[in-house]
């Protein structure tokens, strides 16, 4: 039925997973309710215009960043022509507020399968600034070698972990990290991991581990400086928060042993988190 479709779909989907953690964690305050859950079989062309007008209504909002172009002056020219043709749609002025934080809650598989895809979503109240993007970007590095050593080396639960994070003035940070495991041993990867988020905040990572962090933040910035479309990505990102392109380069020597291990232990408390995980929920009421 189309009920067990859009849950099949939402499952292979981490988004969809990330979207209910976030519904889960700031409750009506969340701005982007069932809206953005809808799938291509329920949604109606109405409901898709108003995510249009409400994303993209008003061209003046929209920030360029131009990179990788010959000649700068031509394409602002041609942003400016196509740009103010594009229609303006009225709306009101949203007041921002800076979401609040509720009690977590965990989320569970509706329906038993062979294979589990578990989520696991941090959310720490922070400001956005260039210097949490850059500690946030080790920290989450930092996390996922150690997931993949634990899940993938140590114990065979799972083959490969995902990790991703955003920070924002209005949601603070929000780090993700997703694998793939058999329903017979979710239970088990969601102890390891638990168990594992527990190490950082109580031992600091070695020496290997943070040169390790430094060596993949250097490499993935020397790769964005060629790629036009990553690069004016990052760029912006750095310019929107700070009003300038100070700090869209991290100070790799910062990062430490110390550093990374203060960090863990201040945002990973198990009250920050949310669980998408496991048919019938995993019991994590003993995390400390």
């Amino acid at each position: 039925n189309s009920k067990r479709q859009a849950y099949l779909e939402a499952k292979e989907n981490v988004d969809d997973l990330t979207l209910e953690l976030n519904s889960n964690r700031y409750g009506n305050a969340w701005p982007y309710p069932k809206l953005w859950s809808k799938t291509d079989f329920d949604a109606s062309a109405k409901s898709l215009m108003i995510v249009q007008k409400k994303l993209f209504g008003n061209p003046l909002l929209f920030h360029f960043v131009l990179t990788g172009v010959a000649d700068n002056e031509q394409t602002k020219s041609l942003i400016k022509e196509y740009f103010a043709s594009l229609p303006v749609y009225a709306s009101r002025e949203e007041k921002k507020v800076v979401l609040k934080h509720n009690i977590p809650k965990e989320i569970s598989e509706t329906w038993a399968d062979s294979q589990s895809l578990d989520h696991w979503n941090v959310y720490i109240p922070l400001e956005s600034t260039s210097e949490n993007y850059w500690y946030a970007e080790a920290l989450s590095d930092l996390i996922n070698q150690r997931l993949l050593n634990a899940l993938r080396e140590k114990s065979g639960a799972t083959y490969a972990v995902y990790s991703s994070h955003t920070i924002s003035q209005l949601q603070g940070l929000m780090m993700g990290f997703s694998y793939r495991s058999s329903t017979k041993l979710c239970q088990q990867a969601a102890l390891i991991t638990a168990a594992e988020i527990t190490r950082l905040r109580y031992e600091a990572p070695s020496l290997d581990e943070v040169q390790s962090v430094r060596d993949k933040l250097r490499k993935s910035i020397e790769e964005q400086a060629n790629n036009p479309m990553q690069y004016a990505d990052m760029v912006s990102w750095h310019w929107v928060a700070n009003n300038s392109l100070n700090g869209s380069k991290p100070q790799l020597d910062k990062l430490t042993p110390t550093l990374l291990y203060d960090l863990a232990n201040k945002w990973l408390k198990p009250s920050n988190w949310n669980v998408a995980a496991c048919y019938g929920g995993v019991d994590l009421s003993t995390w400390r």
